[in-house]
């Protein structure tokens, strides 16, 4: 029998084991394998832990070893495997252990005796679902009842579940004589989340969130102030259909690492990210705790909302290229280099000038909107957007104030049905694009598209006028793809890739 603990750094999730050694000695607690400050501070919470639940500490030297010895933990989880490790060595325990089984043990020991919730279940049952051996589990009541729910959501999505488990929750160290243990809470449903105050969209945002949503394409809407592109985030929100349940429960595991306790979400998940966000907060980064994932892995699966685009700093947009192309992205720092999953889709929105206002070049006759800015302060703030980020990006389009909007259209009310309806419809195009492409449109390959290409002169004389690199002359193709497939045609049009042009600012 063997006691293990686990350590999560981004995707690599490995067990530790805890070894223990007790020698007739000067009485003394030391404990080996590169262990961080707060495992080093584990001897006196120990020691603590077991005075107040009456449990005698071994008066002899004790060597506590966690395995492998040439990786850094960090973490006060361990706390609980390492005080198993002790009583298991400690003789009038042994009856409570089954030499053929594995243990596994998570949480944080308390002064008193309590064990404390440490989180990080998604990694702990990625973990144990690779393993088919018989193992027993040990947790506090908190992270027991996460890690139910997870094991539930996964049933629910068909993954795998681990095999030959037995979870046993503990209330404090000395539950561990205790039969039976403590029982977990039967009502773990997800609860229903209260529909947002939706207003309807004009015509030409609703075209947009349509073709976005069917096509997954990274999307940047412009617009002046007040315009209405926050309304449109809480669409994306509500109409994205679910990501894939891989990606979910990958996203799932880099939350772990983010936080120590998360909730399923009960709708689309959409991160925000701020305007003054750095790099590093983007693609994650290295600390005392280890990993720490960055906006771009917690997306993995959904939306980022990249809020005032234009504003974020140069490089933090630039950091985008590599995970917008291959949808993965490597970070090599002293500690180490991991290689992160993201793929997301980009909604990202932004004003057309400083002020916020309507520039002359983008007004028409019904506008009343005016800007205070200068023509070359326009020009200038447009030109922060580089070309590398928007050959990269494959829907760009500047929303107007839509005067034909009757007012009295916003009177309309947005209920549950109805949500469902338009979420529905745009699931039926999406089904639509992959049975006619084989996969969604943004992921057509270079090679498909190009030998689908209708052999009509007009077709290539407008790419080559419209297009400005490869890059974008696909991701018009893309977008024109997804055009085909809202229409639920099986003919390619001229005037789905006119359309498409349209979109490309």
């Amino acid at each position: 029998m063997k006691i293990y603990s686990f350590l999560a750094q981004g995707n690599d999730i490995q067990s530790i084991e805890v070894q223990v050694h007790i020698r007739f000695q000067i009485p003394s607690f030391q404990i080996l394998g590169l262990a961080g400050p707060e495992i080093q501070e584990a001897r006196e919470r120990i020691i603590a832990a077991f005075a107040s639940s009456e449990l005698e500490f071994p008066k002899k030297k004790v060597i506590v070893n966690l395995a492998p010895s040439d990786v850094k933990k960090t973490g006060t989880g361990h706390d609980l495997a390492m005080a198993l490790g002790i009583l298991k060595e400690t003789s009038d325990f042994e009856g409570c252990f089954n030499q053929n089984e594995d243990l596994f043990a998570w949480g944080s020991l308390g002064l008193d005796g309590k064990i404390q919730p440490c989180g990080k279940m998604a990694s702990l049952l990625h973990l144990l679902c690779k393993d088919s051996s018989n193992k027993i589990l040990y947790l506090s009541i908190e992270d027991a009842n996460h890690f139910q729910e997870l094991i539930e959501w996964r049933k629910e999505k068909n993954l795998s579940i681990p095999q030959n488990l037995e979870l046993r929750v503990l209330e404090s160290l000395k539950d561990l004589l205790k039969k039976p243990y403590v029982i977990l809470s039967e009502d773990r449903k997800l609860l229903s989340t209260p529909l947002p105050d939706l207003l309807p969209l004009p015509p030409h945002q609703e075209r947009i969130i349509t073709l976005s949503i069917v096509g997954r394409h990274h999307t940047l809407i412009l617009g002046p102030k007040g315009i209405g592109k926050s309304q449109m985030l809480e669409w994306y929100r509500w109409l994205s259909p679910e990501s894939d349940p891989e990606k979910t429960w990958q996203r799932f595991i880099y939350e772990d690492t983010a936080k120590n306790k998360f909730s399923i979400p009960r709708v689309f998940p959409l991160r925000s990210v701020h305007a003054q966000v750095k790099p590093s907060h983007l693609l994650g980064s290295w600390g005392l705790r280890g990993f720490r994932a960055g906006e771009l892995s917690l997306a993995h699966g959904g939306i980022l909302v990249a809020d005032e685009f234009l504003e974020w700093h140069r490089d933090a947009k630039e950091c985008l290229r590599e995970p917008l192309q291959n949808k993965k992205t490597t970070i090599t720092r002293v500690q180490g280099t991991t290689e992160i999953d993201c793929d997301f889709q980009l909604i990202a929105t932004g004003n057309l000038c400083p002020c916020g206002g309507l520039p002359a070049q983008f007004r028409n006759k019904k506008s009343s909107l005016t800007c205070k800015c200068h023509p070359s302060k326009v020009q200038e703030y447009l030109q922060r957007l580089s070309g590398p980020i928007a050959d990269r990006i494959d829907l760009i389009s500047v929303v107007h104030p839509e005067i034909h909007h009757h007012q009295n259209l916003y009177l309309e009310k947005i209920d549950e049905k109805k949500l469902l309806e338009q979420k529905h419809s745009l699931l039926e195009m999406q089904k639509f694009a992959v049975n006619e492409f084989g996969v969604i449109p943004s992921e057509l390959s270079v090679r498909w598209l190009e030998n689908n290409i209708p052999k009509d002169a007009e077709f290539e004389k407008m790419l080559q006028s419209r297009t400005t690199s490869l890059r974008s002359r696909h991701k018009a193709l893309r977008l024109a793809r997804t055009i085909q497939a809202v229409e639920k045609t099986t003919t390619f049009k001229i005037e789905h890739l006119f359309e498409a042009l349209s979109f490309r600012f």
